[in-house]
């Protein structure tokens, strides 16, 4: 991993998360999700994004708002979804983190996670987007 890696803080209501910076495409406020039905109970539901459909993921266990909310867009190769999230994320770099572990593990049944950090008193789960996307769009899962 680039030691100079800037990555996006992002609190949530029971854990706190990192994504790296090089992974978000926007943040898009003041949205409005559709709900789906059968899916997934991480799967919030869907967004307009751009003339595309996104689906909608929940960062942690706590559902926020379904219409104003914030979602950070986030991609890997040609493939996005959205991050729904309760708090603005704070950009830091990872140099002012102090590496705790790598974790290598599935958190909350979807989000691969990387390793762990800490900062500011608060340790932060490292999400591996790439990782994340092959689990959601892998046939088991689809």
């Amino acid at each position: 991993m680039d030691t100079l890696e800037n990555v996006l803080c992002l609190q949530g209501q029971q854990k706190n998360y990192l994504v790296k910076l090089s992974d978000m495409v926007e943040i898009c406020t003041h949205v409005s999700i559709s709900k789906i039905p059968c899916l997934p109970p991480y799967y919030l539901g869907i967004f307009h994004y751009k003339g595309n459909i996104l689906p909608v993921l929940q960062l942690d266990e706590n559902v926020f708002s379904l219409t104003d909310t914030t979602i950070l867009v986030v991609k890997n190769e040609d493939c996005y979804f959205g991050i729904q999230i309760g708090q603005e994320p704070v950009l830091e770099n990872i140099q002012n983190m102090t590496f705790t572990t790598n974790k290598q593990e599935f958190l909350s049944d979807i989000w691969y996670i990387q390793s762990l950090y800490q900062y500011e008193n608060k340790i932060y789960y490292f999400i591996d987007i790439e990782k994340t996307i092959q689990f959601l769009t892998s046939e088991e899962n689809i």
